[in-house]
């Protein structure tokens, strides 16, 4: 059998090339992150589209969608939908439709797919802040980062594990995303509220910004553009994009450039840069 082996090895033509490198794989693959949609939002036409055109305007050239133009939909995935309440600066709850997908959380009016309220890229997320089981509130707090020029996003759910769920899609989608576990924070209602940044905040802390704190923004959605852009190949077949690290790499070397500037700005700076790079 030796013999017979070696003899076919000394017939095989000398021209062939080396072996085709092998194609992803299980193991190369970004993981699938579980679905949980009861509105039905992943095989929502109309949210199809919207989200399409969204990613297709001029206006929206800033936004992060995975992809430009018609591939846009290939690398941004539904995974969750629930009906909440949202709470709005005055305290009054008003019903929504939540929809977290890969790339991004929308608020929208409850069977208006077609159309959001809003949409917060994940990217722009810092913690979630959680209310405590026993005060039967079920708030949960989507608090931006330092830099961003979002305001934060309160929501009520009906019951603990709805919000535990949406807890966990959007840490996880998070995760997958910018290449970082999610803070998360348990505080009572009372503190939790304080904690929030209202949008006349946002748009005081936007104005305020130094050039540092923009350059450190738009290095964290550098860095998620390029992650999005070495999974497409990946994301087209499971589904989902995952993180590379070529990203990993570009993170850290922001950071280590931005860290060493000095400017009055220059502490939060190096705070946010430390942020990115971990």
């Amino acid at each position: 059998r030796d013999r017979a082996r070696r003899l076919r090895a000394q017939e095989a033509p000398a021209t062939a090339g080396p072996a085709p490198p092998p194609s992803p794989g299980p193991s190369m693959a970004a993981p699938r992150l579980p679905v949980d949609d009861p509105l039905g939002a992943a095989d929502s036409e109309a949210f199809r589209k919207a989200r399409q055109a969204f990613c297709e305007s001029r206006a929206n050239a800033g936004a992060l969608c995975g992809m430009d133009g018609k591939d846009a939909m290939e690398t941004e995935r539904v995974v969750f939908s629930r009906t909440i309440r949202k709470v709005n600066r005055r305290g009054v709850a008003q019903p929504r439709s939540l929809v977290v997908t890969s790339l991004a959380v929308y608020n929208l009016k409850p069977k208006q797919l077609s159309r959001w309220q809003r949409r917060i890229g994940l990217h722009e997320l810092e913690e979630l802040v959680v209310s405590p089981p026993e005060s039967k509130q079920w708030s949960l707090l989507l608090h931006m980062w330092a830099a961003s020029e979002e305001y934060d996003y309160l929501l009520e759910f009906d019951n603990e594990a709805d919000r535990k769920a949406a807890t966990a899609a959007v840490s996880s989608a998070f995760r997958e995303l910018v290449g970082r576990p999610m803070s998360e924070l348990s505080l009572p209602v009372a503190e939790l509220s304080k904690r929030r940044v209202l949008k006349t905040q946002a748009r005081a802390r936007a104005k305020s910004a130094t050039a540092e704190s923009h350059r450190v923004r738009e290095s964290r959605a550098s860095v998620v553009r390029t992650n999005v852009a070495a999974r497409r190949s990946v994301s087209s077949s499971t589904g989902f994009l995952g993180v590379s690290g070529a990203g990993s790499a570009r993170a850290s070397a922001t950071a280590a450039q931005l860290g060493g500037a000095a400017s009055p700005g220059g502490a939060s700076a190096r705070s946010m840069a430390s942020d990115l790079a971990a």
